[in-house]
């Protein structure tokens, strides 16, 4: 913390301080898609933030989550397409649904046939 006896040195890097912690502070703001921004309050503590976008980010995941179980059961095969690319869509959602922590059995994808 600065006081009245600080010398200019150290009033320099807290300055240098204060800019790097703001710029960080924009990039992260600017690096999240508005869906998640706009439901984060606005802070000027890059921690407290950083702290709001995990939770915001959990629960967006569990949406996406039940999203792809969703669909992985109501799956059909139509018949237009073949059998591979149905099989490959459902890989495709047994690969997202792993990335955010929520295996399926191989055995389920054999019944969605």
């Amino acid at each position: 913390a600065l006081t009245a006896e600080s010398s200019i040195e150290q009033k320099a890097a807290c300055d240098k301080w204060v800019r790097s912690y703001r710029i960080s502070l924009m990039v992260m703001k600017g690096s999240i898609t508005n869906a998640i921004r706009g439901a984060i309050p606005d802070y000027d503590n890059a921690k407290v933030y950083l702290a709001h976008v995990e939770v915001q980010f959990h629960g967006s995941s569990k949406e996406h989550a039940t999203a792809l179980i969703t669909k992985m059961v109501t799956l059909k095969y139509d018949g237009s397409s073949g059998v591979r690319e149905h099989i490959l869509r459902i890989n495709d959602m047994a690969a997202q649904l792993k990335s955010l922590d929520m295996e399926i059995l191989s055995a389920f994808l054999c019944i969605s046939l």
